[in-house]
């Protein structure tokens, strides 16, 4: 960095992990993005990925499919083909041993570094909205909600 001029170099097989370099937006940015990176591949060893990216593959269509498990075979496959999987059989499986109703609930928070209202702390999450489904044994789905709009505390 004290230099006065750039070096010329190119990222290349060097760089194994995306989030290991702080600058690697700005080195890569004349590289060429793969379109489906092989990165995307679960649990796929640093080791594979450098020893793909010292052979220029970069992109899970040149992955050759003897490098990867099931379950990667099957992110390659359904990726390549712009296809959603979804395993009903095994999340009924999975979903068998829990009884209805059923309630899912998605709530957001907001934290301030100063706070903004009494009796908060700095970094405190604070809910400002929820969404609460519940599903029923008979298939009926019901849905209660709740966003404060008033800025005050109170909830």
């Amino acid at each position: 960095m004290d230099k006065a001029d750039e070096p010329v170099t190119t990222i290349g097989a060097i760089v194994t992990r995306r989030l290991s370099v702080a600058f690697y937006d700005y080195c890569s940015r004349d590289a060429p993005k793969p379109e489906c990176p092989v990165y995307w591949l679960p649990r796929f060893p640093a080791t594979k990925r450098l020893e793909l990216a010292e052979q220029g593959v970069d992109d899970l269509s040149a992955v050759p499919d003897d490098l990867l498990n099931d379950r990667q075979q099957r992110v390659k496959d359904h990726t390549l083909a712009n296809t959603v999987f979804f395993d009903a059989a095994g999340a009924a499986a999975d979903l068998a041993a829990h009884s209805l109703p059923a309630y899912f609930l998605d709530f957001e928070t907001i934290q301030f570094a100063v706070p903004i209202w009494k009796g908060t702390r700095p970094y405190q999450q604070i809910t400002f909205q929820f969404s609460l489904h519940t599903l029923a044994a008979s298939g009926q789905l019901e849905q209660t909600g709740f966003l404060d709009l008033s800025g005050n505390k109170s909830i």
